[in-house]
């Protein structure tokens, strides 16, 4: 709809001058011809055109306004995870229910927009449902709602489910606007039946072989009082221990730790269960199955120094936290016997003027290690003993320190960062100093020559520099500002972890990007192949072959993607895989292999017992209703009722140039033929 034709700067106060040079124009064009009508109708049509050019020269816009209507949208969620047919009562009528949700939303559809969602292990397009999602996340389905509709007119939310959560965050509708109405359809029984399950296992998925580690194995019981079970765990290195448990509650819980011996380097599975009790609701989750990988030996560790300081207690309780490392603490007079059984070695104010084992030292070298410079340091050894980095000497000083935001050899938390921001200072090498290879620097001296502190020197085995001692004051202003170590201890482990990577120098590598896998999460697995130069290839084909525990093989092709490979296995069935990929490069046969694991989900059957509490809460607070399947019918009179579900009007305002409309083109073609016809037919011309 046309409103009003606009003008930029008042040039609008020009429209007179324009018909004055159109009548100035067609003045002296026909002034000296004798007056007529036919000069009238030619002078009129120059000074039109004219008047009309000199119009479009100020750039009038046209203004329009449009009025758009947008219908409420309904957002319909159906609850697609396996409790729901699980947990039925036997009176209840899935068939029906599913053929009444879908005459309410073709009703709906005549009066509202309609979105149609199924969710579970994720929230989909509802085409159709089978129940068989393996988690529950209704958190998922608001997230959802927020980025895919956060723009639209959302009417109201109907949320079909048990209320069974087992994956997400709690639930809470606080993403969706504040107008938006959740309508609640309690599906499920809240009756609690008879029923024993395995809760939970914890465990630590990663041990050491000849440690003993622990099974916390978390049981619970309904309406079973007076019952017995056995309790049976068996591993596939052949360990099998039992042990009787008796239920003396309608509400019985029991936690129960179990130790196991890691026996065998590799995956282990451990088969978990309770022997069933008569007539209960559910026997699958009577067992699970968890896998924990043993690892041949823990990171050793040797702390060395020059001689007893504050940095090596601070370090040593740092590096202990973590069950994955074992540290040894040598100085001079206690030197360990053989330092080839150690990974990792920690210098600390060495070499020094005091100490005379280079044999130990030169041993060390061999290893990745972490150099902590300070006062005792022998600057001219240090730059001797070792070809990365050449420190400047005699120009020992305190100073404090500042992050380098370029870092990206580890991941620095916003924990971490601020732990960085206000740090006691150190006690080092002021100066320039040269390093050879590749490095990154994570701490510099704050000051305006901003020399390192603390990097990282990439190689066969990498190396980390600390140019100060001091460390034990940080781990105490840790503790001071945050009543913890968590940073302190980051920073540490966080440094040794860099040092234990190890350089991959294979041409051809294959590996899952999740070696432990659910049931529900598709096995996606890349490739990388490198020519004699360590330049990425992905020309050449790739082909893989997996294989679980019982012979069963899977052979597939992979996708050249960017400089890699990539395939997707899809889903798998629960098991140990081992797989083996090969390829052809330069006429050689290149091989990779390699193992992964996919474990049971069971999520849905720990328990049945609908939770229409949460659904009630959830709908009351947002204004709505909680109804049972059987008031479904109801759902349209309460929509048509809700007076915040309303239709809303936008007004579309838009601004077109005046000069580009079709017709102004046409009407200018209009008046110079006509004023050439005329001037033709009477011989003017």
């Amino acid at each position: 709809m046309l409103n009003a034709i606009l003008f930029e700067n008042n040039s609008a106060w020009w429209l007179p001058l324009c018909v004055a040079i159109g009548i100035l124009y067609a003045y002296i064009f026909y002034n000296k011809q004798a007056s007529s009508k036919l000069k009238f109708l030619l002078f009129s049509l120059r000074t039109a055109l004219v008047a009309f050019i000199c119009f479009l020269l100020l750039s009038p816009l046209i203004s329009s306004k449009d009025e758009i209507e947008e219908k409420p949208l309904i957002v319909i969620a159906q609850d697609n995870s396996q409790s729901i047919p699980l947990g039925q009562s036997p009176k209840f009528d899935l068939e029906k229910y599913k053929t009444d949700l879908i005459n309410l939303k073709n009703k709906l559809t005549q009066k509202y927009d309609i979105a149609f969602l199924s969710f579970g292990d994720a929230v989909r397009n509802a085409g159709s449902w089978n129940f068989k999602d393996q988690q529950t996340d209704i958190s998922s389905v608001f997230s959802y709602i927020d980025n895919q509709y956060g723009n639209r007119n959302i009417g109201a939310v109907i949320l079909a489910s048990d209320g069974i959560i087992n994956k997400g965050t709690s639930v809470t509708a606080q993403s969706l606007p504040k107008q938006t109405t959740i309508y609640t359809i309690g599906l499920g029984d809240t009756t609690i039946k008879k029923d024993l399950l395995i809760r939970n296992v914890n465990y630590n998925r990663i041990v050491y072989l000849g440690n003993e580690y622990p099974l916390e194995i978390n049981l619970s019981a309904f309406k079973s009082p007076g019952e017995k079970s056995v309790l049976t765990i068996e591993s596939s290195d052949g360990q099998k221990l039992s042990k009787s448990i008796q239920i003396d509650d309608d509400f019985w819980r029991q936690s129960l730790t179990i130790k196991l011996d890691a026996k065998k380097v590799g995956m282990q599975r451990i088969n978990i269960a309770v022997r069933p009790l008569d007539s209960e609701v559910s026997t699958i989750n009577n067992s699970q199955t968890v896998y924990v990988e043993v690892l041949e030996g823990k990171e050793k560790i040797l702390l060395l120094a020059n001689a007893p300081h504050p940095d090596i207690n601070a370090i040593k309780q740092s590096i202990s936290e973590n069950k994955n490392y074992d540290v040894d603490v040598a100085f001079p007079y206690n030197l360990p016997g053989n330092i080839n059984a150690y990974n990792i070695v920690i210098l600390h104010n060495l070499p020094s003027a005091n100490t005379a084992f280079s044999g130990v030292l030169k041993q060390a070298m061999e290893k990745a290690i972490w150099f902590i410079v300070g006062a005792e340091t022998n600057i001219n050894q240090l730059n001797n003993m070792q070809p990365l980095v050449k420190f400047p000497v005699g120009n020992l000083q305190d100073f404090y320190t500042a992050i380098n935001n370029d870092f990206y050899n580890f991941t620095v938390s916003a924990n971490l960062q601020g732990f960085f921001k206000n740090l006691p200072p150190l006690l080092g090498q002021s100066g320039i100093i040269a390093v050879n290879g590749e490095y990154e620097i994570l701490l510099n001296q704050k000051s305006a020559t901003g020399f390192p502190v603390m990097f990282f020197v990439k190689g066969n085995k990498n190396s980390a520099f600390l140019n100060g001692e001091g460390l034990w004051r940080w781990r105490l202003e840790n503790y001071k500002t945050t009543s913890n170590f968590d940073a302190f201890d980051e920073l540490v482990a966080k440094t040794i972890q860099f040092l234990s990577v190890k350089e991959d120098k294979r041409k051809f590598r294959v590996y899952p990007v999740k070696e432990r896998l659910l049931t529900n999460e598709e096995a996606v697995f890349h490739a990388e192949l490198y020519n004699e130069s360590y330049e990425p290839v992905n020309t050449e084909e790739v082909a893989i072959e997996i294989k679980n525990s019982s012979g069963k093989k899977y052979s597939y092709v992979f996708s050249a993607k960017e400089s890699l490979y990539e395939l997707n296995a899809g889903f798998l069935p629960e098991g140990e895989y081992t797989f083996s990929a090969k390829t052809m490069l330069g006429g050689k046969r290149l091989e990779s292999n390699g193992s992964f694991v996919v474990e049971k989900i069971d999520l849905e059957h720990f328990n049945t017992t609908a939770d229409h509490q949460l659904l009630y809460n959830l709908a009351k607070t947002s204004g709505g209703e909680f109804l049972l399947p059987d008031q479904l019918s109801k759902l349209e009179q309460l929509i048509d009722k809700n007076e915040k579900i309303t239709t809303i009007v936008h007004v579309d305002n838009t601004y077109k140039e005046f000069i580009n409309i079709k017709w102004i083109f046409f009407l200018l073609v209009l008046l110079l033929s006509s004023e050439w016809f005329f001037r033709k037919r009477n011989g003017l011309l």
